[in-house]
């Protein structure tokens, strides 16, 4: 093992690990579990070890505090021209229970909405804060119209690929 390093030059991988623990995201016991090693070998991450690829993929698909994933998103992401954005939201936009049409367009107009404000925002100048909380608004609603989108194209392979089945099933 190499010696320890101080701590501006310790790791940004240890710098999060250590932070996540301390604000009580991550724990040594759910490192261990996630990496499948005994608890005293966590230890190292904290101070010079480097995350190999699988265990970050582990830590970051794995563990139950989502500022888990964030951190190491935070830590991976800049100067890469990437940003990270995390979208909690409900594809049934209109409350009818049903993923459907209706519910794309409502997402699509609230976007249209939200574009519209960020583009006076940002021509009236009102302020950086405010033109970037609509930017990320902007982005929410375009990620939540292509989920939405994507889960009616998902739906409609998964009818296709039953229909053979099924219709294989009443000729026999």
């Amino acid at each position: 093992m190499n010696a320890p390093l101080s701590g501006e030059e310790q790791p940004v991988s240890a710098a999060v690990l250590e932070r996540l623990n301390k604000e009580g995201a991550i724990t040594i016991a759910e490192l261990a579990s996630l990496w499948s090693i005994a608890e005293h070998s966590v230890y190292p991450y904290f101070v010079d070890r480097v995350m190999s690829y699988d265990k970050l993929r582990q830590l970051f698909r794995h563990a139950k505090d989502p500022r888990v994933r964030d951190a190491v998103l935070t830590d991976l992401l800049p100067g890469t021209g990437y940003i990270a954005q995390h979208v909690e939201a409900s594809l049934d936009v209109d409350g009818d229970g049903d993923v459907d049409t209706d519910d794309a367009v409502a997402s699509a107009v609230d976007q249209i909405g939200v574009a519209s404000e960020s583009l006076k925002s940002v021509h009236q100048d009102e302020g950086l804060e405010e033109s970037v909380r609509l930017l990320d608004q902007l982005i929410a609603a375009a990620v939540r119209t292509r989920r939405i989108q994507a889960w009616r194209i998902d739906q409609k392979q998964r009818r296709r690929k039953l229909r053979p089945a099924v219709l294989g099933m009443e000729n026999r």
